[in-house]
């Protein structure tokens, strides 16, 4: 930047030579000139040039410049979402994923695995959330049904569930959870009152995580690469709650817009590579009946003048 105020001040220096110049050749024509303060065309259109010249040259810096920060700027910022996508990713290993698995454990014990395979298996990018699109998906008794399952979330389950959790954990050579130890000694409402509190605050999170995404704050690519999977399982399992808390709203007041937007897109996403998955795996089938067909018209083509080889023999 010091240069090209140093270029300019240049280029302002030189105009005002150049307008000295042309007011002394005013000057010079006036009726009673005095001879010293003549000064030759010539001489003046040389200064216009290297004035002209220097302006052309600062300008030119100048561009170079505003260029050479604006691609700056987008690469911090490239590195900046690189960098937080990586920070989101490391807060799913480190905690959401641990919080998803143990809630998946829960709500399956609580006789809501029915309802998840029927989410699970939803795959559509066009999901409302919506209590009257909730009904209309599963029936009208999938309100009451939901209810049921949540009363069957009680202190005994949450136990039963955290065993089974660190039995899974052990299993695979994981260290127990610390998430989970809470659940195995209370055995009071406080359990119940826990599981809600934490079941909501992982909805919370993954709704500040899907602002971040949406905005472009982190890298979307990056995280979908590795975490679209558990996003979209977790998000089908809890679409009741979600879908019920939306009930008689307009879509400018629901409630976790930044996830069911993220829903979306992933789901979207995930179905068109789904298709290009089926199509592929039909081209290879087809490719392999093509082999198939010529090797076995060579074998028979073979099988065809076998006979012919021996009499000549």
């Amino acid at each position: 930047m010091i240069i090209v105020f140093t270029l300019i001040l240049i280029t302002i220096l030189f105009q005002c030579i150049t307008c000295a110049a042309e007011a002394t050749e005013i000057i010079a024509l006036t009726p009673a000139p005095p001879p010293e303060i003549f000064v030759s065309s010539s001489a003046m259109q040389w200064v216009s040039l290297l004035a002209s010249v220097f302006t052309v040259v600062a300008v030119f810096v100048a561009v170079s410049q505003l260029i050479s920060s604006n691609l700056q700027h987008r690469e911090d910022a490239k590195r900046s979402s690189a960098d937080r996508a990586i920070d989101i990713g490391k807060l799913f290993q480190s905690q959401l994923i641990m919080e998803m698995s143990f809630n998946t454990l829960v709500l399956g014990f609580s006789g809501q695995s029915k309802l998840y395979e029927k989410c699970d298996k939803l795959h559509c990018d066009t999901l409302r959330f919506t209590q009257e699109e909730f009904l209309e998906l599963f029936g009208m008794d999938a309100e009451t049904a939901y209810e049921g399952c949540q009363k069957n979330i009680t202190p005994l389950l949450l136990s039963m569930a955290a065993e089974k959790y660190d039995e899974l954990l052990q299993s695979r050579e994981q260290e127990t959870a610390t998430e989970t130890e809470l659940f195995k000694t209370i055995q009071d409402a406080k359990a119940k009152h826990e599981f809600d509190e934490k079941r909501m605050n992982l909805l919370n999170t993954l709704e500040w995580v899907a602002m971040l995404i949406n905005t472009r704050v982190a890298d979307e690519a990056v995280i979908y690469q590795s975490l679209h999977q558990v996003f979209l399982r977790y998000v089908r399992l809890e679409y009741p709650a979600i879908a019920l808390m939306n009930s008689d709203k307009r879509a400018c007041d629901q409630y976790y817009t930044n996830i069911i937007q993220l829903y979306r897109l992933w789901e979207g996403r995930w179905l068109e590579a789904c298709v290009r998955d089926h199509v592929l795996s039909e081209e290879r089938k087809a490719e392999e009946n093509r082999q198939k067909a010529k090797q076995q018209a060579r074998r028979d083509q073979n099988v065809k003048y076998a006979p012919h080889v021996s009499n000549r023999s």
